[in-house]
């Protein structure tokens, strides 16, 4: 799977996720209804162009899963943030995977990204989430940014 881009008529930046992310995602979608939820964080680089996802992590054996819920464990999550960051790599965001075709944010997932954005120390202003679906090409993804306390959907971009 190549890379994907994702625009919003409110950035001038793009978001661009790399082909090796696209298939990590891939790999983790939901098949059935009945597979466990997985999920963890993004990584990549800013600049005044795009917002670059480069690498990601996750899911991790303590996590807690379920067919409708992902949330990382913590302490696995920060030690990879921790481990990222010493290799050059900002801490972006969040990703997991729905049991849907094109996956939706559902209200969990806004109040899970206003959690995260007010215990974390970011080097950002917002976080991103991607939810991953069971659609196998780009439109089975979603892209939203946390900002203001608010989810705001990225279009996706299929060339």
């Amino acid at each position: 799977m190549n890379e994907l881009r994702a625009v919003h008529e409110s950035f001038e930046q793009e978001i661009i996720i790399e082909g090796d992310v696209m298939r990590y995602l891939a790999r983790h979608r939901q098949r059935h209804f009945w597979n466990l939820e997985a999920g963890g964080q993004l990584f990549g680089s800013i600049s005044p162009q795009s917002i670059l996802i480069s690498n990601i992590s996750g899911p991790y054996p303590r996590d807690d899963r379920g067919p409708r819920h992902y949330r990382s464990h913590p302490q696995s999550a920060q030690t990879e943030i921790k481990r990222q960051q010493k290799l050059g790599h900002l801490y972006l965001g969040e990703w997991h995977s729905h049991a849907e075709k094109k996956p939706r944010a559902s209200g969990d997932d806004n109040d899970a990204m206003q959690r995260l954005m007010r215990k974390s120390a970011l080097a950002t202003n917002g976080l991103l989430l991607i939810i991953t679906g069971q659609h196998e090409s780009g439109m089975g993804t979603s892209v939203y940014s946390h900002m203001d306390g608010a989810l705001r959907e990225w279009d996706i971009v299929i060339t």
